[in-house]
């Protein structure tokens, strides 16, 4: 079976959860998810996908990001089991997930689900006192981006990109509209 669902981020829906054991034995998080909209908030198609996370010292780090990025915020994996009397109850809640092709044990392109986190955008601050030794070093080379801002957009901030349009390309990049295929 090919995959259905494009690579790309979607919004889904958890549609249960459990604690269990992989094939392996492995510990693992197991999310049965229904993807309802794509990244750009249209809705589509529905279907139920299973995310699995297993749990070892080498994937603790993202396990907790995962479980941060979900809203569980217990001190105990007890609390992660429908079946456990004072569980949270995840079920209902609206996630961002990723869907990735990869191919499985036979090289069929299969999908692969995960949990979208904020691990790509983790840095530490710089401080006020750093910003300023850095425009005391640097800050002179910023100046021709602003000089580029006219008075009115300085005053509203940044704007959209103006995206080129095929019929009229922009003219340092010397194209012409003879290099245009259509």
């Amino acid at each position: 079976m090919t995959p259905f669902y494009e690579e790309g981020t979607y919004t889904a829906e958890i549609v249960n959860q459990a604690l269990g054991k992989a094939s392996t034995g492995t510990p693992q998080i197991i999310l049965r998810i229904r993807v309802y909209e794509d990244e750009h908030g249209v809705a589509i198609q529905q279907y139920d996908r299973t995310i699995y996370r297993a749990i070892t010292p080498k994937t603790m780090q993202y396990v907790v990001k995962d479980l941060k990025a979900i809203g569980y915020d217990r001190d105990s994996f007890k609390h992660f089991d429908v079946h456990a009397d004072d569980f949270v109850d995840l079920r209902g809640r609206s996630i961002k997930v990723f869907c990735r092709h990869e191919p499985d044990r036979s090289g069929e392109l299969r999908e692969r689900w995960g949990i979208v986190t904020e691990r790509d955008f983790e840095v530490e601050p710089v401080s006020d006192a750093d910003i300023r030794k850095l425009d005391a070093l640097y800050g002179k080379s910023l100046k021709p981006l602003a000089e580029k801002r006219s008075p009115v957009e300085a005053d509203s901030g940044p704007q959209p990109s103006k995206r080129a349009n095929p019929t009229n390309p922009p003219e340092d990049l010397g194209v012409t509209n003879d290099d245009i295929p259509f």
